[in-house]
């Protein structure tokens, strides 16, 4: 018989956010923290465990006796692995090509959280994965699925022939997939995977403008966000604090207080518009608005935090607060920690 004990040490859940189980919470608003599993009552917690650990016992599908899938699941352990060893191995390989870029699928919620209450892949979701990657190699690594494609010339992009088709099946599934960098090395594609495995449920929850209902998405697009959760947790260490409110220029500070007093989007207006290259029509397209209003918002945030986007250096650093607001507002989920403003010291 399946204890509870028995479950909770199948998900071994553990202290760190970038896996998928942390913990247990028992609450009818599973909206506080990502990486917890909800319940809303105590009576029930076994039910949600044996579904969630159902849902991570994925189908191998034949792969247990799979070359490659050994060869994946050591080297990708966190063991200590002979991975020179498992390098020759990977490349004797029928179709083994030196360059390799790999693709991580995982089940989550539209917000980024692990996905509870569905059944998981299906026991026939690898063979579906073949007809969109026919050439490549397939391995299952914990919770996830790995797809490896390799070329005897530097893969510059993973290309995907029928993209829409996948996009379909992924939704049908409560799944995500991140592309990864390209690397010659076993060592090189253990790192690669733990980035998009990582960075994976953080895209999720911030993707803006035409990524909001992409469920392919390219690591290189959101390597900022796995560097944000590298620096958070060192930041407790050097900072004496996890907030990462403190890397934050303080005019996006300012801007994020006056959003919330006036109820506007100046923050997110700015934000759009450097990344557009302060192309105003551009911004206007994306933010859905008249080219007039960005530029009457823009004059606003001129008016609140000066002319500061002249300067290259400036540019990034409001980029990447506005990309830090959006990490702990959108993934972390919480309101961000400032200090009050009077309303009178706010021009309007």
């Amino acid at each position: 018989m399946i204890t509870f004990t028995n479950l909770l040490e199948e998900l071994n859940p553990q202290t760190d956010p970038s896996i998928p189980v942390r913990g247990i919470l028992i609450s009818e608003d599973p909206a506080a923290e990502p990486g917890y599993i909800y319940v809303d009552s105590a009576s029930n917690i076994t039910k949600v465990l044996e579904d969630k650990a159902a849902k991570n016992r994925l189908p191998k599908s034949g792969l247990s006796s799979s070359p490659f899938q050994e060869i994946i699941a050591e080297a990708f352990s966190g063991a200590s692995a002979d991975l020179y060893s498992l390098d020759k191995s990977l490349d004797a390989l029928p179709g083994m090509k030196q360059f390799k870029c790999g693709l991580v699928i995982r089940t989550l919620a539209e917000d980024g959280r692990p996905f509870v209450g569905g059944t998981g892949f299906p026991g026939n979701i690898l063979d579906k994965l073949t007809k969109f990657f026919p050439r490549d190699h397939f391995a299952v690594v914990d919770d996830s699925i790995y797809i490896l494609r390799s070329s005897a010339e530097i893969i510059t992009e993973f290309t995907i022939d029928d993209p829409e088709g996948l996009e379909k099946l992924l939704a049908a599934h409560n799944a995500f997939a991140m592309l990864g960098n390209p690397s010659q090395w076993l060592k090189g594609l253990r790192v690669l995977y733990g980035q998009c495995y990582q960075t994976l449920p953080i895209a999720a929850a911030v993707r803006y403008g035409g990524e909001a209902g992409k469920r392919i998405l390219h690591y290189s697009r959101f390597a900022f966000y796995y560097s944000l959760l590298l620096a958070e947790k060192a930041a407790k260490r050097e900072m004496g604090t996890a907030d990462l409110v403190y890397l934050c220029d303080a005019s996006i500070l300012k801007l994020t207080r006056y959003d919330r007093q006036f109820n506007s989007d100046l923050r997110d207006t700015l934000f759009i518009y450097l990344m557009r290259d302060r192309n105003i029509s551009a911004a206007a397209r994306e933010l859905h608005v008249h080219r007039n209003t960005v530029i009457y918002k823009l004059n606003q945030i001129k008016g609140l935090i000066g002319d500061k986007d002249d300067d290259p250096y400036m540019r990034h650093s409001l980029i990447s607060s506005c990309m830090i607001i959006r990490y702990l507002e959108n993934y972390r989920k919480r309101d961000i920690d400032l200090p009050p403003v009077e309303k009178s010291l706010l021009k309007k």
